[in-house]
């Protein structure tokens, strides 16, 4: 893990004496949201030693990042191992990932009304009839793949 570095336009707390383990921000999609959860979970959450610092950005809303204080041996052990496995697969907790996209796909089509819906069936090539479901009818791998984005 690097240690942490402010930009040069930043006005905030410093925090200098911790290491950055990983980072999320509005728009980030459901595998670094998962992974950015699935770490904070791991670490035993917030403590004296393991901060979320969030703060506002002009271009994506708002940034989270967990950092780990460098007197905290334990927990920047954890902070290693984790962005070791990263390194080796993106994903730290497969049901977690799964249950954010799932949660994605869903929240979309639940937003939607019938003629998007339908112009989304139509986009990926399946029958405008599947609109008419509730829920994103899972049995067209062909939608699922174009809400997942």
């Amino acid at each position: 893990m690097e240690k942490w570095k402010s930009a040069s336009n930043y006005m905030g707390e410093e925090y200098p004496e911790y290491y950055v383990l990983i980072s999320q921000n509005r728009d980030s999609p459901p595998i670094d949201r998962a992974n950015f959860d699935e770490a904070l979970e791991r670490l035993g959450g917030e403590s004296e030693t393991v901060k979320v610092i969030r703060s506002g950005h002009w271009a994506v809303g708002w940034v989270e990042v967990i950092l780990i204080h460098e007197s905290d041996k334990e927990h920047i052990g954890i902070g290693e191992k984790i962005q070791s496995e990263l390194q080796d697969y993106p994903v730290l907790s497969e049901d977690r990932f799964s249950q954010y996209e799932l949660d994605k796909v869903m929240g979309y089509w639940k937003s939607c009304g019938l003629r998007e819906r339908i112009r989304l069936c139509q986009d990926c090539k399946i029958p405008f009839t599947a609109a008419r479901f509730d829920d994103a009818p899972s049995r067209y791998n062909e939608l699922w793949e174009c809400l997942r984005e």
